[in-house]
């Protein structure tokens, strides 16, 4: 029954499809609202992040039945401006807890429709602030090379705004799509630029991923001891503003790289402690990739059982997170283990899935690792030629990346080419994941 006072239209005269229309709206509004309070929280400390967090968790149905409600108006009617504006509200703000929550083509999609938004509108700051989003958001899928395309568009924009801190933001993104490439010197000297920017804005986040960042290009290119540096000066960073997620990559890459130093104790210790961190936080992303790296640890210390065990875990996060390049590094640990089981075959099969996984993605360290780690199963299994022929295709791919490990490729292929026996203790080569892509502490702007 509706309820009726004097002075009011007459029930029969109220038009209630303009009465649904703007509940529609005034819902709409309120959720994009929710989303920047998430921002304010967010940037705030450990318990903002909290805060944050449990905010989006509360108001995800919402937040989602709504930014889908304005992309379906905004692809019905374009000239609809306040399906537009929504559209734009919800992509550019709580990237940080987006980041975190939604599967990454669920993301990719919000942003995306975020992008055409602002184009809509002829907001060039929030295009460039959203190709931004939209970059990372393709390097979580696992597709560097959309990455860089939407990095350097969103680069050229922002400078010609002239906005600082957006600027280093787009540069310190577009480093990260070009490591991901392989391209980890050309990475370094974005970082760099980035670095300097966030310290002059006195971006205390974007500094403290930077950093890691700086330290995963390093590493890539066999700098431990430089690696270890930054990563030391971003677990400051991130333990100073309360940045949990940015402490948790720290400890993590800070393990990797003792893992690659020979201490794999250490490093299982420091996995642990990130694996808390982001299961506290709930990042499933993250908590994928560290599950990764727990796999590698196991297998550097010897224990192919639990690297199994680990990588499995792994391997199924990545697939439901959608994360590709997880994907292919997980399949690739599992063929170290297994081979280390005496499963040659199997281990073959798995580097393969690895192998093809990686050129789809791009992901250059996967692909020469899983080339190397199906060479050796090759060669175990008698089959010389081909054996020789994916050891080539992996010294090819580690020179051009600046790898280490070249070098215990080109040893290999010197002793199989002279029909030497191989070697005891012929050493393996797992595409350890740094967290870089995933750690969205003040590069989401």
């Amino acid at each position: 029954m509706i309820e009726f006072n004097w002075g009011d239209p007459h029930p029969h005269r109220i038009d209630r499809r303009l009465h649904k229309l703007e509940a529609d709206r005034r819902a709409a509004r309120n959720f994009v609202d929710v989303l920047m309070t998430t921002d304010a929280l967010y940037a705030q400390d450990a318990e903002g992040v909290r805060m944050a967090l449990a905010l989006f968790d509360r108001e995800a149905t919402n937040i989602r039945h709504w930014q889908g409600w304005a992309a379906r108006t905004f692809a019905a009617d374009s000239d609809d401006n306040f399906a537009v504006e929504m559209c734009r509200g919800f992509g550019l703000n709580g990237d940080a807890v987006t980041t975190l929550r939604l599967p990454v083509k669920e993301k990719v999609n919000l942003v995306d429709v975020c992008v055409a938004a602002c184009r809509r509108l002829g907001d060039r700051q929030g295009e460039g602030a959203a190709l931004v989003n939209l970059g990372k958001a393709w390097r979580n899928v696992g597709d560097a090379r959309k990455a860089v395309f939407c990095c350097e568009q969103a680069l050229a924009i922002i400078s010609e705004t002239g906005n600082r801190r957006r600027e280093g933001v787009a540069l310190a993104n577009l480093g990260q799509a070009w490591a991901n490439l392989g391209e980890s010197k050309k990475a370094i000297g974005l970082y760099e630029r980035a670095l300097a920017i966030a310290r002059e804005t006195g971006n205390r986040r974007a500094e403290g991923t930077i950093l890691n960042s700086l330290g995963k290009a390093w590493a890539d290119i066999g700098d431990a001891q430089k690696a270890v540096l930054f990563y030391e000066q971003r677990l400051s960073i991130a333990c100073a503003i309360g940045d949990r997620v940015g402490e948790g990559t720290a400890l993590m890459n800070l393990g990797i790289t003792c893992a690659e130093l020979g201490d794999s104790a250490k490093a299982i210790r420091l996995f642990e402690q990130d694996l808390a961190i982001v299961r506290e936080c709930g990042y499933r992303l993250g908590e994928g990739i560290t599950l990764m790296n727990m796999a590698y640890g196991w297998s550097k210390l010897g224990d192919p059982f639990k690297a199994i065990w680990f990588a499995e875990q792994a391997l199924a996060l990545a697939r439901e997170t959608g994360d590709r390049s997880g994907e292919g590094t997980s399949l690739s640990i599992l063929g170290i283990a297994w081979a280390a089981l005496g499963d040659a075959r199997k281990a073959a099969g798995l580097h393969e899935l690895s192998l093809a996984i990686a050129k789809e993605t791009g992901d250059r360290r996967c692909e020469g690792a899983a080339s190397y780690g199906l060479a050796l199963c090759l060669h175990s299994l008698a089959n010389i030629a081909k054996a020789i022929e994916y050891a080539e295709r992996a010294l090819t791919i580690f020179q051009a990346i600046d790898s280490p490990h070249a070098s215990t490729v080109r040893q290999l292929l010197a002793d199989w080419r002279s029909q030497q026996p191989l070697r005891a203790a012929t050493p393996t080569i797992a595409p350890a994941a740094r967290r870089n892509v995933a750690d969205n502490g003040g590069l989401g702007d």
